[in-house]
């Protein structure tokens, strides 16, 4: 199989419409600024999250995080915990389960793909070694069946070619869009979240917020 590179980065811009506490918040302008880092950052209690799921709770999520320093003023908010940045464990409410539910939907379609494409790989190979098997010099009956067998043999291959095709072409779809994620093996966090700046079981609570478009 041969399916050039994807080149991709993994990319927290997902969702830039959520609610938070039945409030709407619009983090356009954050993900425009993210992409070149120009001027002032918007929305600095919404942090840049990444890291592994080490445990789950309904729509919440311990992650073993990696916190974005926004540089904003830890005592701006009073009443709140101190702003986190750094590794941290944390918990993330309102987590992305739909983002985790589409990238595991890829993962299974990649190997599905893939393990088709090995079949018909095999078919191909097989019809063309029939081809040029039957292809020799015969006569009377023999001629006959052996030309027969070849047309057979020639027009699988061409099937098989063709639907080799379409699977490299569904493939590198599925890859290019597995390459927005950080990891391939196993769904990893990477998103923005609001620190609320509250603590649960003596972790820091960010919320993801529920996306809509």
């Amino acid at each position: 199989m041969v399916i050039l590179p994807i080149i991709a980065v993994a990319s927290p811009l997902k969702g830039p419409h959520r609610v938070v506490n039945g409030q709407g918040v619009n983090l356009v302008p954050l993900f425009q600024w993210w992409t070149n880092h120009h001027g002032a950052r918007p929305l600095t209690a919404w942090v840049h999250v990444t890291g592994t799921i080490v445990g789950t709770n309904g729509f919440n999520w311990v992650v073993q995080a990696h916190v974005e320093d926004t540089g904003r003023n830890k005592s701006e908010d009073e009443g709140k915990r101190p702003a986190v940045t750094g590794d941290q464990r944390i918990v993330l409410r309102n987590s992305p389960m739909t983002d985790r539910a589409e990238f595991e939907r890829l993962v299974a379609r990649d190997k599905e793909l893939k393990s088709e494409r090995g079949k018909t790989a095999h078919v191909e190979s097989q019809a063309k070694s029939q081809a040029e098997s039957s292809g020799g010099t015969y006569y009377g009956r023999r001629s006959r069946a052996r030309a027969v067998a070849q047309a057979q043999a020639q027009e699988t291959e061409r099937e098989a070619v063709g639907e080799l095709k379409e699977l490299d072409k569904q493939i590198k779809d599925v890859e290019t869009k597995l390459a927005s994620y950080p990891t391939k093996d196993h769904y990893s966090v990477d998103c923005f979240a609001l620190d609320t700046g509250k603590m649960q079981n003596g972790l820091p609570v960010f919320d993801h917020g529920m996306s809509w478009q």
